[in-house]
């Protein structure tokens, strides 16, 4: 009975394998050149993809921000680019609470600092840019991830690059900005305790 048991469970497991393996469709796009899928949505009103990264074969050597859209049989819909001189790339993409989206970067054309900003780029849901902000202040900022908040408010959250005591370190950082992108506050980490980081969050949160 044992040996049954056994066997039924392997018979289970390679058809949930197989099942699993299931390819809809696999597709290759792009031009000649450096072209780089970060981040990720399914829209499940539309069945479409959307994704951000990093493209340097939109006229812009140094790369752009883009926005693409994709219908549920992998056919590229449209492809829109967001960038300034310099490398500017998304790395992460979240939903906002109008049906568009943020998407969250990073630009090698800092309005502070000697390296990279933080960045994020606001657009409705057809990929129309509304805003395009900066954040941060120091030699290097990168921004990962996001979300908005019960008041419209965005989080955005990555890592800080400075000099201390002479030596190079990295800090988790977060910037909270307005709806329209202006910065509220930033916050950085670690702190000393996990009680004033319980703290410090807390009040990061509700300003």
């Amino acid at each position: 009975m044992k040996h049954f048991y056994l066997l039924i469970s392997a018979l289970l497991f390679n058809l949930f394998y197989l099942s699993a393996q299931q390819i809809d469709f696999v597709k290759t796009f792009g031009n000649p050149g450096y072209e780089d899928i970060r981040s990720m949505l399914y829209l499940k009103e539309t069945n479409e993809i959307v994704f951000t990264g990093l493209n340097k074969t939109a006229g812009d050597p140094e790369g752009d921000v883009y926005f693409t859209r994709m219908d549920g049989n992998g056919h590229l819909l449209e492809t829109k680019f967001y960038g300034k001189q310099d490398e500017d790339g998304g790395n992460g993409i979240i939903r906002t609470r109008d049906g568009g989206f943020l998407i969250i970067g990073h630009t090698e054309f800092p309005t502070t600092g000697i390296e990279c900003d933080a960045m994020a780029t606001r657009i409705d849901f057809n990929g129309n840019k509304m805003w395009q902000v900066n954040l941060g202040d120091s030699i290097d900022e990168t921004a990962y991830s996001g979300m908005e908040d019960q008041y419209g408010n965005f989080i955005i959250a990555g890592t800080l690059t400075r000099t201390l005591n002479s030596k190079e370190i990295s800090e988790g950082i977060a910037f909270k900005i307005s709806s329209e992108g202006t910065l509220i506050k930033t916050l950085i980490l670690p702190v000393s305790s996990h009680q004033e980081v319980i703290q410090v969050l807390g009040e990061f949160l509700l300003m």
